[in-house]
C-alpha cells in the first residue's frame, strides 16, 4: 500500500474540479490533499465527534472545504428523503447551468454538487423590493424560463454570483397541490 493515498470519493480532494478553487490551500492543480503532505486534520472535527456535515431539508448535507461547498444526500435520512435530496440537488445543479455567467462555478461528480463560495450574501428581504437582487432575479428568472425559483437576496453573494437558484420539482409539485401536482411531478422526473 502506498504512503499518502488519497482518497478519491472524499469530497476535498475534488477541489480542482472547479477551476481556480482550493481545498485548504492546495489541489488547485489536482493533487489531494493527501499527496501534498498533509495528514492530520486536527482541530477540525466538531467537538464530541458530530460530523462537519450541516443538514438541511429535504435530505441534504452540505460542507464547506476551503472555498468549495459540497452539497451531498443524507446518508442518514430515510429513502424518501434521499430520494428527494436528490432531486433537489440535481435541480440546483440545472438551474446553475442554465444561468451561466450568473452563477457561482458549479461541477457534479457521483451525486454530489461543487459550488464555489461566493462569500457574504446580499442582506434579507424580498427579491423585488431589494434593488441588488431585483435584476438578478429578473434576468436569472428569464434564462432559467421560469419565475418559480429560488433566486433570492439569501441566495446571491455581494459579487452578484447565485448560488442556489432552483426549486426542485416536489417542492414545486407539494406548493401548487392538488390534482395537477403528481402530473407536474411525473412530468419533471420523466426529463
Amino acid at each position: 500500500m502506498q504512503q499518502n493515498q488519497t482518497d478519491r470519493s472524499d469530497p476535498i480532494a475534488f477541489s480542482e474540479l472547479i477551476p481556480g478553487s482550493t481545498a485548504f490551500g492546495v489541489a488547485r492543480a489536482g493533487l489531494g490533499i493527501a499527496k501534498c503532505g498533509v495528514r492530520s486534520f486536527k482541530g477540525l472535527a466538531a467537538k464530541g465527534g458530530s460530523s462537519l456535515w450541516i443538514s438541511r431539508p429535504p435530505g441534504v448535507q452540505v460542507r464547506q472545504f476551503g472555498d468549495t461547498w459540497v452539497k451531498r444526500v443524507n446518508p442518514q435520512s430515510n429513502a424518501l428523503m434521499q430520494w428527494w435530496g436528490q432531486k433537489s440537488i440535481n435541480a440546483q445543479y440545472q438551474g446553475l447551468q442554465a444561468l451561466g455567467d450568473m452563477a457561482t462555478p458549479s461541477a457534479m461528480r457521483n451525486g454530489m454538487l461543487y459550488t464555489r463560495s461566493v462569500g457574504e450574501t446580499l442582506p434579507d428581504g424580498f427579491r423585488l423590493l431589494n434593488s441588488s437582487s431585483r435584476c438578478a432575479y429578473l434576468q436569472g428568472s428569464r434564462r432559467m424560463g421560469t419565475f418559480f425559483n429560488d433566486i433570492q437576496p439569501r441566495n446571491i453573494g455581494v459579487n452578484g454570483l447565485i448560488f442556489d437558484p432552483a426549486i426542485d420539482p416536489v417542492t414545486k409539485a407539494l406548493f401548487w397541490g392538488g390534482g395537477g401536482a403528481a402530473a407536474y411531478v411525473a412530468y419533471e422526473l420523466s426529463e
